[in-house]
């Protein structure tokens, strides 16, 4: 939502409004600090569920398996129905699939593999509760739910790529071109 709509609680409250009678959902993102990326919340009353993702950068170095492998190492511990979605540089086209098929089988995320690979959104799809009371199966709990299942077994435990240290060349003494700090005492 742009800066303008997001100060002034009128306009908010009209925006949301219209997105609901248009498309009949709700969302929010959520701005986690130190967090790998915003959660995005969408509550789908048309479809009955709710949707909780993030948007987690590839590295930038190596090729699709090895990007995709480093994300699959961070998620040990995420649901198997967790939705792992691949967004590739150039095209608007992504490749996506639950993860216990993933942990089998990478491949089905990289059918292209000279294609580069930018990006991973992760998605935990639930039901939506129809309840109006504060008891399982209401609208509140389902969402925060959702939105607390995907954080502690997708956000939580990501950790964003690092580039690593530049290594020497076989041969290059330590220093080459670099001035050498004069430990002796005496002044130039």
């Amino acid at each position: 939502m742009p800066r303008k709509l997001a100060t002034d609680p009128a306009e908010r409250t009209k925006v949301v409004a219209a997105r609901l009678a248009a498309y009949g959902v709700l969302e929010a993102t959520l701005k986690i600090p130190d967090a790998v990326g915003p959660v995005t919340v969408v509550a789908d009353l048309r479809a009955g569920q709710v949707r909780a993702s993030v948007d987690v950068p590839a590295p930038a170095q190596g090729t699709g398996s090895r990007r995709l492998a480093w994300l699959l190492r961070q998620l040990k511990d995420a649901p198997d129905t967790l939705l792992v979605e691949v967004l590739f540089e150039g095209t608007s086209e992504t490749t996506c699939e639950q993860l216990v098929h993933v942990r089998t089988k990478t491949s089905t995320l990289l059918p292209d593999r000279t294609a580069e690979v930018t990006a991973f959104r992760l998605t935990l799809v639930a039901p939506l509760g129809t309840k109006r009371s504060g008891v399982r199966g209401a609208f509140i709990s389902s969402v925060t739910t959702t939105v607390e299942a995907v954080y502690s077994s997708a956000v939580q435990p990501l950790r964003p790529w690092v580039a690593p240290a530049p290594h020497l060349s076989e041969g290059e003494p330590m220093g080459q071109g670099v001035d050498e700090p004069d430990l002796t005492g005496a002044s130039s």
